[in-house]
């Protein structure tokens, strides 16, 4: 929370945030991101991360935006069309999950422990017959709300069916860099807020140390 991330034509790399698949459950809010060269954020291929109340400024227009990975799902999907999970069975992430859910049925004091922080832990399942579910771990379930795009088009990103099946992407609106008072002179890269300007549309209460 509240960290500015902040480059120059790209120069912060491929992601300004990247989630990699050990980190389910990782929250990214109240942000401002500009000028990254790849994708603003970058969940790969894990669930229950909440990506919220973000405000990303890409003046050159290049994708700048929050990408989440669900190859596991198509995967899942595709197996359970089909009846062969072996591919599924055999990917590492399936076994971590597989040996973390054992885990818990096995040992009540977990169980416990887990009812108290983290209930969410004790419904994931990989029984083949809840593939559809998004309770079935290998299925990419993502929190994407309330963030701002600004960017030379006003797009904002768009998710595959398989992500808005198992997660909540809403209210994630982009917006033209010039279309607005907002920034003294965005078209030049000055993006400081001008005085006195109003925008309702972005959380500044939930963004760094307003």
């Amino acid at each position: 929370n509240d960290l500015f991330l902040m480059g120059e034509g790209g120069n912060v790399g491929r992601y300004c945030a990247y989630i990699d698949e050990a980190a389910s459950g990782t929250e990214f809010s109240g942000n401002l991101v500009y000028d990254c060269g790849g994708s603003a954020v970058m969940c790969n291929e894990n669930r229950d991360n909440v990506i919220s109340d973000n405000v990303i400024i890409d003046h050159d227009d290049e994708p700048s935006s929050i990408t989440v990975h669900d190859r596991f799902t198509l995967m899942v999907r595709e197996a359970g069309l089909t009846g062969d999970f072996s591919a599924v069975k055999a990917d590492k992430q399936y076994g971590e999950w597989k040996d973390l859910i054992d885990r818990i049925a096995s040992d009540g004091g977990l169980r416990a422990i887990l009812a108290e922080r983290a209930p969410h832990l004790l419904n994931y399942t990989l029984d083949e017959a809840e593939w559809e579910s998004p309770y079935y771990a290998m299925n990419t379930v993502a929190t994407v709300t309330g963030n701002r795009f600004f960017n030379e088009t006003g797009g904002s990103p768009e998710y595959s069916e398989t992500l808005r099946s198992f997660g909540k992407y809403e209210d994630n609106p982009g917006f033209t860099l010039d279309e607005n008072p907002l920034f003294v002179n965005p078209t030049r890269g000055d993006y400081r807020i001008r005085e006195g300007a109003e925008f309702p549309d972005i959380r500044f209460e939930k963004i760094g140390r307003y």
